[in-house]
């Protein structure tokens, strides 16, 4: 068994207009992971192939209800991640 990755990350919660295409890649990634089940790939059978665009990262960020973070890299100070949050009532 291989010994997992471990990279050092800050979060940070200033995300500037140069992170969106960055953030709706890796989005767009870990969509695409998750419907490698069964399941999820029978519904979407006659379905377009989901992007998420920097549209939908802008819709994210300017939501009341959303509250984003990203993980960015030590090192590289690459944008590693992100989630979107539900703000506090």
């Amino acid at each position: 068994m291989s010994t997992p990755l471990k990279i050092p990350l800050n979060l940070c919660s200033d995300i500037r207009l140069e992170d969106y295409m960055p953030l709706a890649t890796l989005a767009t990634l870990a969509y695409q992971a998750f419907i490698l089940d069964i399941e999820t790939r029978l519904k979407n059978l006659n379905l377009p192939t989901t992007t998420i665009s920097d549209t939908d990262i802008c819709s994210w960020l300017s939501s009341p209800a959303c509250h984003v973070v990203k993980a960015v890299s030590v090192e590289g100070n690459e944008i590693m991640g992100s989630i979107c949050l539900p703000r506090p009532q």
